[in-house]
C-alpha cells in the first residue's frame, strides 16, 4: 500500500482552502507488477522516451519540468487521454481521507499532525479492506513519503503507541510494516497515490463542479472514501 502525503487543496488565484487530502493505494503483490508497473513505463515511454519521469500531480497541472510540452494543446489532450487510459487499465483500489483543518482545530487545542490524522484513517478503512478479504492476518507493506528523519522517526513512534491503543479495545492493527520512501523515488504506487489525492480532494469540497479525473477514479477504481467527522460545539 503506498501513501501519499497531505495536499493543499487550492481555488482559483491560488487561495488555499483549509483541506488535507490523504490517499493510499492498495494493491496485491501479484497484481502491481503484472499491471502497474509496465502499464506506467509504457506509458513513460511513449511520451518521454524513458522511463524515469516521476509523475507528480501538481507538476503535471502547472507544466513544470519535464511537463512543459504539455503546454502544447494537441500534445497535452494525447498525454492526458493515455494517463486516464492508463488508470483504467490498472488493477487496485484508493483509500482517501479528507480533513477539515478548520474543525479539527475546533475539536483539538493540540497542535494536530494532518499527515498522521489522515494516515490513521486510511489505515483503519485499509485494515477493514483487508479484514473484509481474509487477508488481514498478513504483513502489508506501508509505503509512506519520507519528510526528513526526524519527522519519520516521530511517525513511527505515534503509529506505535496508536497501534498499542487500538489492541486494548479489540482493534488490532498489526500487520502494516512501514516504509519510508523519498518523494522522487520512481515508484508506481506513490504515483498513484499522488495523482489521486488532488481530484479527491476537489472533489470533497466541490463536490457538484465538474471532475473528469473523479469520475474516472470512481468508474474504474475501488475508491474507499472517508470524510474525518468534527464534532462541533
Amino acid at each position: 500500500m503506498w501513501t501519499r502525503a497531505e495536499t493543499q487543496i487550492r481555488r482559483p488565484r491560488m487561495q488555499t482552502i483549509p483541506f488535507s487530502c490523504s490517499t493510499s493505494a492498495c494493491s496485491g503483490r501479484t497484481t502491481t507488477p503484472a499491471s502497474v508497473l509496465p502499464a506506467a513505463a509504457a506509458f513513460k515511454f511513449a511520451h518521454f522516451g524513458h522511463d524515469t519521469v516521476v509523475l507528480h500531480e501538481r507538476d503535471i497541472r502547472h507544466y513544470n519540468p519535464p511537463f512543459a510540452l504539455l503546454h502544447d494543446r494537441p500534445t497535452r489532450d494525447v498525454f492526458m487521454d493515455g494517463l486516464n487510459r492508463l488508470f483504467m487499465q490498472m488493477n487496485f483500489d484508493i483509500i482517501s481521507a479528507v480533513v477539515d483543518k478548520r474543525r479539527l482545530a475546533e475539536e483539538r487545542s493540540d497542535a494536530a499532525d494532518l499527515y498522521l490524522v489522515a494516515l490513521q484513517l486510511c489505515l483503519e478503512q485499509a485494515h477493514l479492506f483487508l479484514e473484509s478479504r481474509g487477508q488481514s492476518n498478513r504483513t502489508t507493506h506501508v509505503v509512506l513519503e519520507s519528510r526528513g528523519r526526524r519527522e519519520d522517526n516521530e511517525m513511527v513512534r505515534a503509529l506505535s503507541q496508536n497501534r498499542s491503543a487500538a489492541e486494548e479495545v479489540a482493534k488490532p492493527t498489526a500487520g502494516f510494516e512501514i516504509v519510508f520512501a523519498d518523494k522522487k523515488t520512481n515508484s508506481a504506487g506513490m504515483q498513484i497515490a499522488d495523482l489521486t489525492a488532488g481530484p479527491i480532494g476537489r472533489h470533497f469540497v466541490r463536490p457538484k463542479q465538474a471532475n473528469k479525473a473523479w469520475a474516472l477514479l470512481e468508474a474504474s477504481c475501488g475508491v474507499a472514501h472517508r470524510r474525518r467527522q468534527m464534532r462541533q460545539d
